[in-house]
């Protein structure tokens, strides 16, 4: 078996001599710092970059942008495939089909919880005698992705079953209604049947004792949290069902029920899922553990460990991910990434 490694010193001496990729890397200050053969030392070099996320960056200073290219049609990268993208975009494109991927962070999840709190600000402006026009339907449209987001990841998690005999059979106390098998039932869910859905969920849940491993609470959907989010939805909808009602009484009446749901979300009372690319799996006497990359709250990429993961996960996808711990997970649920949820809301 060819090493990765060796398929990348292959590959470069086919567009280059070795006299030049011994000069080209002379000029890398970690790699004329290391000792032995040369070909030794490409390859400790290429995963200690790879380690700090600087691989792409150091072979972009050794090559010229052409030889990206080349690089990338020697290592079977397809011309669709290239279309549009610049050296660097090159670069990753040859180490993921190499198998070394250098890491990166998974893209952005659009949640919804950025529109509640851009509502919720505009709000504490409007009570402290600004004018300003609050953002209700943004706020709307994010609070229905970020109830959408959690149902789905409960659905493709392994609890379909339970969501399904609910909706299907009118369980605890929810409307029954005509569902598809694969889920897509779920899109049509508004802000109140999203939350009495997960509430009759968690009751459901709790009747047949079924546990969620990544559940850091007692309750996935608490009465407090189901009550919360009522309240918001009829707080919103005021503004286009109930236009009767004085404009600062819906406004204190959204204020408040605003303020209440971002509470839930501050205080970390809420299981929303994040995003995660992994980039290692390594065994650990009988078990395997992961790591990947995923945007920290701060929007900075952080390295987070998967401790006795089970299954086999797609380094070249992105996925979701919710653990009984942050920021390393232990008994984490991870899914594939849904598409439309990478949409902005």
């Amino acid at each position: 078996m060819i090493r990765p490694s060796q398929r990348l010193w292959s590959l470069l001496l086919e567009i280059s001599t070795r006299e030049d990729l011994e000069i080209d890397l002379a000029d890398d200050p970690d790699f004329r710092n290391m000792r032995g053969g040369i070909e030794s030392r490409f390859v400790e070099w290429i995963y200690t970059m790879r380690e700090q996320r600087a691989l792409v960056d150091r072979l972009r200073k050794i090559l010229r942008p052409s030889d990206a290219r080349r690089l990338a049609n020697k290592a079977g990268v397809s011309r669709e495939a290239m279309e549009g993208l610049d050296p660097a975009g090159l670069f990753h494109l040859v180490l993921e089909r190499l198998g070394i991927p250098e890491p990166r962070p998974a893209g952005g999840l659009f949640d919804g919880v950025e529109q509640l709190q851009a509502l919720r600000d505009a709000m504490n402006s409007w009570m402290a005698g600004e004018e300003v026009e609050p953002p209700i339907d943004p706020a709307r449209r994010g609070t229905e992705r970020l109830l959408k987001l959690i149902v789905r990841f409960l659905w493709d998690s392994g609890q379909a079953d339970i969501l399904r005999d609910v909706a299907q059979q009118g369980l605890q106390g929810f409307s029954p209604r005509e569902i598809d098998q694969n889920g897509r039932w779920l899109d049509g869910l508004d802000i109140g049947s999203s939350s009495y859905l997960l509430r009759a969920f968690e009751l459901e849940r709790q009747e047949r004792e079924r546990p969620l491993p990544f559940l850091m609470h007692e309750e996935v959907w608490t009465a407090k949290t189901h009550r919360r989010f009522l309240a918001l939805a009829d707080a919103l909808n005021a503004d286009v069902h109930d236009r009767s009602i004085p404009e600062r009484q819906r406004r204190e009446r959204q204020e408040k029920a605003v303020r209440m749901v971002c509470e839930l979300i501050d205080d970390g009372e809420l299981a929303i899922p994040r995003t995660v690319r992994f980039f290692r799996r390594y065994q650990d006497g009988p078990v395997y553990h992961l790591e990947g990359y995923s945007l920290g709250p701060d929007g900075k990429p952080e390295c987070l460990q998967f401790f006795e993961v089970e299954g086999e996960f797609d380094f070249r996808c992105d996925h979701m991910f919710l653990a009984a711990t942050n920021p390393s997970a232990v008994n984490a649920s991870i899914i594939e990434l849904v598409p439309s949820f990478m949409e902005p809301v």
